[in-house]
């Protein structure tokens, strides 16, 4: 059984595919890379994205060259023929999407291609690998630059903010997500007020100034650049001890790969505007 998984979105929808794709397979598996390379410049309605697992250097996996793309999953009768000389096992194509991964699809296809095809954000499809997980989601080392903010997320009780704006911000993009109110955050705050003694508060976020102008109610907190690469954030994010995330799928994985056995992690109810969504794990806060 070979397993390729379709990369789309950013860091954090890449996780979570890839995820999707380790629950059913514990071989190499492939990446069809072809989305990223295709949609290449960001629209009103869109937000263009790279390749970005490259980072977590214990993955085991290959990306799958162009041609192979184009011979294996292309339906072109120009590569009809050569099909023809592909053994049995290249010749069948299960695709799986959100409405079938549940199914016992390691056994029922073992010799076909697993083509991993959707978002896939439900930690239930997962979680049964939540340990092999944390190992190949290893993020690298720190510059020294870093030192001074690691050390004093470790050495408080550190709560982590993530506010998504940028693109959220965009008419279509904002139809689908919607940007989460100043009162989600005070609320939150509110109650890990109540249950923690002198938090310190990290806020990330892609707009830095409008964190300075709507936060000025937190006394204890830091704005952590926005210059730094995705990875560094998400990282950072994870070694806080307690998180307020966003409804971005970065901030839920910098908060599902905290390891701090008593962590907080509060989380909008509401992920999306106008579908209901499975993402937010059973023993988080959903407010």
């Amino acid at each position: 059984m070979i397993v390729i998984v379709k990369l789309m979105g950013g860091l954090g929808n890449q996780m979570f595919q890839y995820a999707a794709a380790r629950s059913l397979s514990s071989r190499k598996i492939y990446f069809d890379d072809s989305f990223l390379n295709k949609n290449n410049i960001s629209s009103e309605d869109f937000t263009a994205r790279r390749f970005e697992l490259h980072i977590f250097r214990r993955l085991k996996v290959k990306i799958l060259n162009p041609y192979a793309q184009r011979l294996l999953l292309t339906k072109n009768k120009k590569y009809d023929f050569l099909k023809l000389l592909l053994p049995n096992s290249l010749k069948r194509i299960c695709h799986i999407d959100d409405s079938n991964i549940n199914e016992n699809l390691s056994k029922k296809h073992q010799n076909e291609i697993l083509y991993i095809d959707g978002y896939f954000q439900n930690p239930t499809y997962f979680n049964e690998i939540r340990k092999s997980l944390l190992n190949e989601f290893a993020f690298p080392e720190l510059d020294d630059k870093f030192t001074g903010l690691l050390n004093d997320i470790e050495n408080s009780n550190s709560v982590a903010i993530h506010i998504r704006r940028g693109d959220y911000l965009k008419s279509k993009i904002n139809e689908h997500h919607g940007v989460l109110p100043l009162s989600y955050y005070k609320n939150a705050v509110k109650i890990l007020e109540g249950k923690l003694i002198d938090p310190k508060y990290f806020i990330f976020s892609d707009d830095p100034n409008w964190c300075k102008n709507n936060f000025a109610f937190l006394a204890n907190k830091e704005i952590v650049s926005k210059e730094n690469e995705p990875w560094i954030d998400m990282y950072l994010i994870s070694k806080c001890k307690n998180q307020i995330i966003a409804n971005s799928s970065f901030s839920w994985w910098g908060a599902w790969l905290n390891q701090f056995i008593n962590k907080i992690v509060i989380a909008p109810k509401n992920w999306f505007n106008s579908i209901e969504s499975n993402i937010v794990p059973k023993e988080w806060i959903s407010l």
